[in-house]
């Protein structure tokens, strides 16, 4: 078979795409018409198990059933006529039995129904008075006995139809309320599409239907087929009615492009689940809901229930096609009606997919057949969801299947314009809308941009066009659930945390490290400083990697040493050459002997001064480039003396720097009870506090272990990462090395990842802040 090339593929998507309509997608209420039926399952299947009296807390055993109370009475009036007249009767049924396998058999051998309405004592009084009533209207007793048989079985019908949702009936018995409820107590997780432990009732495939015929009722004789169509699959939810006769799925298309049914198939084409498509004229929304086909035990017919295939993860839509050798190239898209319709029509060797999950839940799909595959993301605007919106949802797919699946993504674009339609009655409403002008696509939208580079220009644009327009015009567009969805994550989105250093220094921040003499402190704010300028060349000599200590990109520094007194070329050598590509030749980092300073800079007489200094060192080292980091070592040498104003005066002196968006560090001093020396006024507003000691400090051997404590934390270092850590220095390597750590880098990056993920943060925002590309994420999870 002929490869499809991208001149075909694109002649094809511009000249032969088949539409679907715009109406908006309710993905609510599919899931909680599947959860209404995944419960009634899960009592049909167990009904006759001996949990059940349990889980209705009620009823009495009787021979071959166990009977159980309606909480108010199952009331009909049937009507009969005879010569001289009408005669209705009153039905009153106060309970309700459920039959054992035995009592599912009637006397003829016959299946019967499970669930029964009972006939007490007190009715069967009632049917032999009515005898004599019917007997004086000229029927005989054979006659009455039939007429009551039929009006029992008529009933009978009518309470199975009534309940056919079985959860409904229970639900008004037994104390499990909700279908969350019911699902706990059977075993199985309160979720639309979580794995079904059933009990004796299993999925079957469909009979496959050359040509359905569709059933009219005398009162649809004038209704079009697509109505009737649409009539009878409303009847499925949540769960048919048990039987001989189940409704038949038929996928017929109507005008090209319309159709009600879409078959999922297994690896052998057999069909093992269907989407239904239901509009809804009061709420002008479609949904799509899953049916599957039942058997159970000792009865010979299945039954529909609206729940998905009952698996960890749900199949890709014609899976089949997928799994053939010719299938070379795969378009996927989010609408199982797209992928339906123009599959019809595709090209040689391309398949179309899609996938039904909960939103944003793709985990719940099986993607392993698009491994090896070149797959293509259509991005396009259908059923409500504008193509802003598709960008926003194809950004959350490609970010899940790379970091997840290993599985890349080619993307293409296509802008369709619909036909304005205010309301629809019905599908007949529907298809004379689109008849008399059809969605056209917009072949200047088309685009196929084959590299994540080229996406995240579209992309940046849907962005920026989604936070332009604010939330009340977005509450106007005839929009699906599924847009608002992604809108609201959009808008509230978590912008990326600015780090110079992750995770301890940030831009338009004040970190503290602190300890007492001979620690250690300076030789670790040397290693930090030169670190955070040497860049990327030096992204494999993290100073703690097993903490993701990590800098991104290169910045400039400017390291205010009060201390050494002139010992800053040594300690250099020492503590920060190792980070250095050049030790000879790193311009941006700018060591300042500070030793001979006599003055209390936190005074605000001294401010400018400083911001002056920070202003000059623009012109140093690389010209033009700002301070990303000031390093004050330290603060005691600094301030010259604390007084009770000290350290209101250093808290606006750090709120002017804050505001030139610079990361400060701040190296201190620890007193006695190992605190940071002094008032400590000075450390409200910081992002962080290190705590460094040493068992030993008086020797200053630092290849003795250090203990770093995290302290004050504004931004939430993860708990698994926030004990108490132990580094020491090499002086064979001169790099600080983690003792006995609880995990590796690899493995804090997963901590720190998985923390900024159920944040909010976003996938780019998170990699951003770590420091890292988009592909290192899934690249490194496979290392673990």
């Amino acid at each position: 078979m002929k490869s499809c090339t991208i001149e075909q593929l694109s002649d094809f998507l511009v000249t032969q795409f088949v539409l679907t309509d715009n109406t908006p997608e309710d993905t609510a209420q599919r899931d909680k018409i599947c959860m209404e039926a995944r419960a009634s399952l899960l009592i049909e299947a167990n009904c006759t198990g001996e949990r059940f009296p349990a889980f209705m807390k009620c009823g009495r055993r009787e021979d071959s059933c166990w009977v159980f109370s309606f909480p108010r009475s199952f009331a009909r009036q049937l009507t009969h006529s005879f010569v001289d007249g009408k005669v209705s009767l009153d039905w009153n049924f106060y309970e309700f039995e459920v039959g054992n396998e035995q009592f599912v058999i009637d006397a003829l051998g016959q299946t019967a129904d499970r669930w029964r309405l009972k006939v007490s004592s007190i009715l069967k009084k009632i049917n032999l008075r009515q005898h004599t009533n019917w007997h004086g209207n000229g029927l005989s007793i054979e006659q009455c006995n039939t007429e009551l048989a039929n009006d029992f079985e008529q009933l009978q019908r009518d309470f199975n139809w009534t309940y056919r949702s079985r959860f409904k009936l229970c639900s008004e018995v037994s104390p499990y309320k909700t279908p969350e409820q019911v699902c706990r107590f059977f075993g199985n997780r309160g979720e639309f599409l979580a794995k079904l432990k059933s009990g004796n009732m299993h999925p079957d495939s469909f009979p496959q239907i050359a040509s359905p015929t569709v059933v009219r009722w005398d009162d649809q004789k004038q209704w079009t087929e697509e109505r009737v169509a649409q009539w009878n699959l409303r009847q499925i939810p949540p769960c048919s009615l048990a039987g001989r006769e189940q409704p038949q799925l038929s996928g017929k298309y109507y005008d090209n492009w319309f159709c009600q049914v879409f078959p999922f198939r297994n690896e052998y084409g057999e069909i093992r689940m269907q989407l239904i498509k239901l509009y809804d004229p009061e709420t002008q929304t479609k949904c799509l809901i899953p049916v599957t086909s039942w058997m159970r035990g000792n009865y010979p017919y299945n039954q529909y229930f609206c729940v998905p295939l009952p698996e960890d993860q749900q199949p890709l839509y014609n899976l089949d096609l997928l799994l053939a050798p010719e299938a070379e190239t795969v378009i996927l898209t989010d609408s199982v009606e797209l992928a339906d319709s123009n599959q019809r029509n595709a090209p040689d060797g391309v398949v179309f997919t899609s996938f039904l999950c909960s939103p944003g839940c793709y985990d719940q799909v099986d993607w392993s057949p698009l491994r090896e595959k070149e797959v293509w993301y259509l991005i396009t605007n259908h059923s409500g969801i504008s193509l802003e919106a598709a960008y926003l949802k194809a950004k959350n797919i490609a970010d899940f299947l790379l970091e997840q699946e290993d599985i890349s993504l080619k993307y293409i674009q296509l802008k369709v314009e619909y036909p304005i339609l205010r309301h629809f009655e019905s599908v007949d409403t529907l298809l004379d809308c689109y008849r008399n002008r059809k969605p056209e696509v917009k072949p200047e939208s088309l685009l196929l941009l084959e590299n994540d580079t080229d996406f995240e220009v579209q992309y940046q644009k849907a962005v920026e066009f989604i936070h332009s327009k604010p939330a009340e015009w977005w509450e106007k567009e005839n929009s699906s659930g599924e847009q608002s969805r992604l809108i609201e994550k959009e808008k509230k989105s978590l912008t990326a945390i600015s780090y110079v250093m992750h995770p301890i220094l940030i831009r338009g921040e004040v970190t503290m490290l602190y300890a007492k003499e001979k620690t250690g402190k300076s030789a670790l704010a040397y290693s930090i400083a030169a670190r955070v300028a040497a860049g990327n060349s030096a992204a494999s000599k993290m100073v703690v990697p097993e903490q993701w200590w990590a800098a991104k990109g290169k910045h400039k520094v400017l390291y205010l040493d009060f201390e050494n007194k002139g010992n800053i070329s040594n300690n250099q050598t020492k503590f920060q050459d190792a980070y250095l590509p050049d030790a000879a030749n790193c311009p941006d980092l700018l060591m300042k002997d500070m030793s001979g300073s006599d003055i209390d800079w936190t005074l605000p007489a001294h401010h400018q001064k400083l911001l002056d200094m920070i202003d000059d060192a623009q012109n140093s080292g690389t010209p033009g480039v700002d301070v990303d980091l000031l390093v004050i070592d330290t603060y005691s040498a600094f301030v010259h003396g604390e007084t009770p104003q000290t350290p209101s005066n250093f808290r606006d002196l750090m709120n002017k720097l804050r505001s030139r968006n610079i990361a400060i560090l701040i190296v201190h001093h620890a007193n006695h009870e190992g605190e940071a020396k002094g008032l400590k006024e000075k450390c409200q507003g910081l992002a962080l506090s290190l705590k460094l000691t040493r068992t030993d400090v008086v020797q200053e051997d630092l290849e003795d272990p250090v203990t770093i404590e995290y302290g004050d934390d504004r931004y939430g270092i993860p708990k698994k990462l926030k004990k108490p850590f132990q580094i020491q220095y090499s002086n064979n390597d001169k790099l600080w090395h983690s003792v006995e750590s609880s995990y590796d880098a690899n493995e804090a990056l997963q901590i720190f990842y998985k923390t900024y993920m159920d944040r909010g943060y976003g996938r780019d925002n998170a990699c951003a802040m770590l420091g890292v590309e988009r592909t290192a994420i899934s690249t490194r999870k496979k290392k673990q």
